[in-house]
């Protein structure tokens, strides 16, 4: 039972920092500071971008414009990566 209880803190804990993340980013699009992703080429390919990609949600603002294709080839954000990997949890 105590497992289940961390790995759901786990989890509360990892959406927690995605959405706060995303907030942030979405934030500094209205206000001017992010150009929209779709005024901008994915960094991977060069087509057009889609959306922004987070390789590391602890650092919420600092992100790449990719398109779809390139933002599923990616992956998980590196972060999420490593601190699943040190609990021994799937991402």
């Amino acid at each position: 039972i105590e497992w289940a209880r961390q790995w759901r803190s786990f989890r509360r804990s990892r959406l927690r920092m995605m959405n706060f993340a995303y907030r942030l980013v979405v934030k500094a699009m209205k206000i001017g500071n992010l150009p929209r992703p779709e005024t901008l080429k994915c960094v991977d390919c060069g087509d057009k971008a889609h959306l922004y990609d987070h390789r590391f949600y602890t650092r919420p603002l600092d992100v790449d414009p990719v398109c779809r294709s390139c933002n599923c080839k990616r992956g998980n954000a590196w972060d999420l990566e490593i601190l699943c990997a040190d609990l021994g949890e799937p991402v």
